[in-house]
């Protein structure tokens, strides 16, 4: 299975700057990404990779609104998939 364009810009995001939630990574995306993604379609594309098993929760935050946020960060099968912009599917 091939990862689509807007996966691997949000797992190369996270290979960059590790593990963080996902207003950091729509941040980091809307800085880096060649073409233009949106809020939303940046979470569905972690979304996506979550369910992949390339991206895994690591931690939460608390937000200063008092709301709990997931962190997520690259796994190794992400890490390969990212190399060979292939999904080992087991």
């Amino acid at each position: 299975m091939s990862l689509t364009k807007g996966q691997r810009t949000v797992l190369a995001a996270f290979k960059s700057f590790g593990a963080m939630d996902d207003l950091a990574l729509t941040v980091y995306v809307h800085h880096v990404a060649e073409s233009p993604m949106s809020s939303s379609g940046i979470r569905s594309r972690r979304a996506e990779l979550v369910r992949k098993g390339l991206l895994t929760v690591t931690g939460v935050k608390t937000l200063k609104s008092g709301r709990a946020a997931a962190i997520h960060g690259i796994t190794l099968q992400g890490k390969t998939a990212l190399r060979t912009g292939r999904v080992r599917v087991v």
